[in-house]
């Protein structure tokens, strides 16, 4: 529907406009449901399948409905006050809808979180790794990072023991700090660390701890996990520790570049952690060390 809206609308303007000027409103209608498309896989609503086969059934309505309407109109009409009307229009309900109904759409689309209940004490023992996955979810596959990091209970208690250790909160970047990374100016303290995603969920925690050097930091995430111990529905979290560096290239693309061997950062947190109840084991599908931790027996 969105291609055929705007498509024919650009048919309609471009018939209207003289010479070179004609690809301008193709332009802008390509760009507008490009956007929409995109939008569509973002949120996980079609299949990319989905999203091609609609633009093209879109192209195909456009072309006919566009060779009957050369064909029959016989006079031309204001072409700039219809185009200010149609895009004004579109702008101000799209502000004005989008303004009162995002919240409630997004999270229309929020991927459904229904954990499956697992025993505290199974959990321990380690009967833990067919029911947790062993690295996040990316592109990557077997070169993503391993969950490395398992956290039962409310997460505060994690987090006070590390705040003491000297560990910081943070808040990871957005659009402006992707923006950022082609700044060539940036430094260390100033480009933010860019979010990541598990089973598209963002973090619920992210703690830093950087480098005398500055050029350096460790990095805590944790996400909800498909898991809830038993008895009393504690949450648990899993998660991923690695090191960053500040990284340049080209001279004007700055990053923060993940760095091999996560294993060597699992014995400084569990030493962080505190009084917190701790125990260091090998998946044995993977052979990655996974750390688990828990708050202290009656804390």
């Amino acid at each position: 529907m969105a291609t055929v809206v705007y498509g024919f609308f650009a048919v309609l303007i471009a018939r209207e406009l003289p010479g070179r000027n004609r690809a301008w409103p193709y332009v802008v209608a390509a760009l507008v449901v490009g956007l929409l498309g995109f939008s569509r896989l973002y949120l996980g609503a079609h299949w990319l399948s989905d999203v091609l086969a609609g633009i093209l059934l879109g192209l195909l309505w456009i072309a006919a409905l566009g060779i009957a309407y050369r064909r029959r109109v016989v006079r031309s009409f204001w072409v700039r006050p219809i185009a200010t009307v149609f895009f004004v229009a579109v702008l101000g309900v799209a502000a004005w809808h989008g303004s009162r109904q995002a919240n409630d759409i997004l999270a229309k689309f929020d991927p459904p979180h229904t954990p499956d209940s697992l025993s505290a004490d199974t959990w321990w023992r380690g009967d833990w790794q067919a029911a947790l996955p062993a690295r996040r979810n990316e592109l990557h596959g077997r070169d993503a990072w391993p969950l490395n990091v398992q956290v039962a209970g409310p997460v505060d208690v994690l987090r006070t023991r590390l705040l003491l250790a000297g560990w910081q909160d943070y808040e990871v970047g957005g659009w402006y700090g992707l923006l950022q990374t082609l700044d060539k100016d940036a430094t260390p303290l100033d480009l933010p660390v860019l979010p990541a995603t598990h089973n598209g969920r963002a973090e619920v925690l992210v703690m830093v701890r950087r480098e005398h050097a500055g050029g350096r930091m460790q990095v805590l995430r944790l996400w909800a996990s498909p898991v809830v111990l038993q008895p009393g529905d504690q949450p648990l979290w899993i998660g991923t520790v690695h090191a960053l560096e500040f990284t340049r290239r080209l001279d004007f693309f700055s990053y923060w570049r993940a760095l091999p061997d996560e294993r060597s950062l699992l014995g400084p947190l569990r030493e962080d952690a505190g009084d917190m109840e701790s125990a260091l084991d090998v998946r044995g599908d993977e052979g990655l060390p996974v750390l688990r931790l828990r708050p202290p027996a009656g804390g």
